[in-house]
C-alpha cells in the first residue's frame, strides 16, 4: 500500500529528534506492506501548494491530507476554499480513499470526499491534552511521544477503515 500524508512538517518523519513521529509509528505498524510515497514539508505549506503535491504525487493507495491553515500563504478565504475543492475533487477523480484534517474552529471547510477528522489537528495547540512539546529538538513534529501514539492509533484505525482490499 502506497501511503501519501500531505501537509507540514506535523505528518513528517523523524530526522533529528529523539520521539518518533506518527508516521514513524504507522510506518512500523504496517512494515513491509507499506510504501511512503509522500510526507509532511517543514516549514509552512500552504492549501494551493498541498493540492499542486497531490497533483504531481503518482502511485498513490491512500491520502492523509493535513490540510493547511487557512492563513497559510496568504489566501483570501475564497481562494482557500477553492483550493480544497479542487483537493476533494482532485482525489475523488483519482479515487483516492481519503483522510482529511482539519481545524475543528474552522468552519469554511468544503471536503465531501472521504473521512473529515476533527481531532488530530488539535495536537497543534499548545495544550497538555495533546502534549506539544516547545522543544523542537526532541520532537520533529512538535509532539511529544505520548500524543504521537495516540495520533497514530486514531491514524491507523482510519487507514483500515478505509484501505482497498
Amino acid at each position: 500500500m502506497n501511503l501519501a500524508f500531505f501537509g507540514n512538517d506535523i505528518c513528517g518523519r523523524r530526522c533529528r529528534g529523539v520521539v518518533s513521529t506518527f508516521v514513524d509509528i504507522i510506518v512500523t505498524h504496517y512494515g513491509t506492506s507499506v510504501t511512503l510515497v509522500a510526507q509532511g514539508q517543514a516549514g509552512g505549506v500552504s492549501e494551493q501548494e498541498i493540492l499542486a503535491w497531490i497533483r504531481a504525487t503518482p502511485n498513490m493507495d491512500m491520502a492523509l491530507v493535513f490540510h493547511a491553515d487557512h492563513t497559510e500563504g496568504a489566501l483570501t478565504p475564497a481562494q482557500y476554499v477553492k483550493a480544497q475543492e479542487d483537493t476533494d475533487t482532485v482525489l475523488r477523480h483519482r479515487r483516492i480513499p481519503t483522510v482529511h484534517f482539519v481545524d475543528p474552529e474552522q468552519t469554511n471547510t468544503a471536503l465531501s470526499w472521504g473521512l473529515v477528522d476533527q481531532e488530530i489537528m488539535n495536537y497543534l495547540k499548545l495544550t497538555p491534552t495533546y502534549r506539544v512539546v516547545a522543544d523542537r529538538d526532541s520532537s520533529d513534529n512538535g509532539i511529544d511521544y505520548y500524543g504521537n501514539v495516540k495520533a497514530a492509533h486514531i491514524i491507523t484505525a482510519y487507514i483500515d477503515q478505509i484501505r482497498r482490499p
